[in-house]
Order: structure tokens, then C-alpha cells, then sequence
């Protein structure tokens, strides 16, 4: 019995592995096509407004204010919460005498309004990290060329940044410093 459990452990473990380098591969092949559908993804959660496009921008200058880790916390309870609460309207359902078809349905309405919204503000916050991700690395990489009163003046700039069109600029600034250096500033795409 031991051992054909741990037969099922090391196959279930290499199995979850083979999984996982599976997916990676395959996402970095659909990548590029991604960029798109980021675009897609943020338009539905701004409504189309510029104003909220802009709050994005803003955000990815203060993300460094707040820690990274508690948004994620926060997203996997709301997950753990709505898979949660599908659970326990199946078992209501299955265990009940009572049918409820429409309280089952208003239900199961509500949480994927939740779950649409989970996921809106998942990517919303995705995209954030990955644009103050990005200013980060240019900024590294243009480290070098830059005195140190050059590199302060630029962060003092980028925390003051609230809208897309000053963001790019300091992108395009950071940019810049690093091709006049010879250097190759990695692509990003910006919604």
C-alpha cells in the first residue's frame, strides 16, 4: 500500500511538473498575441475613459507605496471566497427538499459578477506591476549613464507621474539614454 502511494506521489509530482513546464511554453508562444487582448481586457474594466486608463498609469507610479503582496492576498481570498460559495450553493442544492431554482440562479448570477469583477481587477493590477516592472528596468539600465543627481531628478518625475501621456514620456526619456549608449531598451506593449 506504501509504496504504490508513493508511486502515486512521484507520478502525481512529475506529472504537476511536465504540467507546468507545458503551460509556460505554451504561453510564451502565445505571448506576443496577448498584448491585444490586455488592451481588450482594460477598455472593459475603464469603461472606454480615459480618465480611468489614466488612473492605471498613475498607479504604476505609486506602486512601490503599497506592497504588491497584499493585493495578491486579497485576490486569492476573493477566489477562495467565490469557489466557496459555488460549493455551497451545490450542496444546499443537492441536500435541500426545497427547490429554488430561481435563488439558485440569483446565486450563481451574483458570483460570476464577482468572478468577472475578480478577474477585471486581477488584470488591472497585473498591468499595473508589469508598467512600474518595466520603468524599473529602464531606469536600471540607464542607471550607468546617468549622474546621480540625473537619476534622482527622473525618479522625482515619475512619482509625480498621474496620467499615460507623462508616463510614456518618461519612458521615452529612460529610452533615450539607453539607445544614445548603445544600448536596446526592451519592447512593452502599453494599452
Amino acid at each position: 500500500m506504501a509504496k504504490t502511494l508513493n508511486k502515486r506521489l512521484i507520478f502525481s509530482t512529475l506529472g504537476a511538473i511536465f504540467l507546468g513546464v507545458l503551460s509556460s511554453g505554451v504561453y510564451e508562444l502565445v505571448k506576443p498575441l496577448l498584448g491585444p487582448s490586455w488592451s481588450g481586457i482594460l477598455t472593459v474594466a475603464t469603461f472606454g475613459l480615459d480618465s480611468l486608463r489614466d488612473a492605471i498609469y498613475a498607479d504604476a507610479a505609486h506602486v512601490f507605496e503599497s506592497p504588491l503582496g497584499l493585493g495578491v492576498a486579497v485576490q486569492t481570498l476573493a477566489g477562495v471566497i467565490l469557489i466557496t460559495g459555488v460549493a455551497i450553493i451545490g450542496y444546499i442544492r443537492a441536500t435541500s427538499q426545497l427547490t429554488a431554482p430561481f435563488l439558485a440562479r440569483v446565486s450563481y448570477l451574483l458570483l460570476f459578477f464577482g468572478a468577472i469583477t475578480m478577474f477585471i481587477t486581477a488584470s488591472r493590477s497585473t498591468y499595473v506591476n508589469r508598467l512600474a516592472r518595466h520603468h524599473s528596468q529602464l531606469e536600471t539600465m540607464a542607471a550607468p549613464y546617468l549622474a546621480d543627481l540625473e537619476l534622482k531628478k527622473l525618479r522625482s518625475e515619475f512619482v509625480q507621474v498621474n496620467n499615460r501621456r507623462l508616463y510614456l514620456q518618461q519612458l521615452e526619456k529612460l529610452q533615450k539614454i539607453i539607445s544614445d549608449n548603445h544600448g536596446y531598451p526592451p519592447y512593452q506593449y502599453f494599452f
